[in-house]
């Protein structure tokens, strides 16, 4: 399985993104996941305990049929540009 990192724009708002594929003549997307980090200051007992923490979430399924084939066009235009 590949990995191709990006943005995604979702509700406003730009994620980092990472785009799970295979290849057969043209990128097949498997799965993509956005990420965030959020800077906590508190643990769940309230105590002070600064640290980051990394939530991602999987949304393929919100996403449309011209979505994913903006994806895999990226995912194109990249291999063709590295090769």
């Amino acid at each position: 399985m590949n990995a191709h990192h990006t943005k995604i724009e979702l509700c406003g708002e730009e994620y980092a993104a990472v785009v799970l594929f295979e290849w057969d003549e043209n990128p097949i997307i498997k799965g993509v996941t956005i990420y965030r980090s959020i800077h906590n200051l508190y643990n769940t007992k309230g105590e002070y305990s600064p640290r980051v923490e990394r939530i991602s979430v999987d949304i393929t399924a919100m996403l449309n049929d011209d979505q994913i084939d903006a994806l895999s066009n990226e995912i194109v235009e990249c291999s063709e540009e590295a090769a």
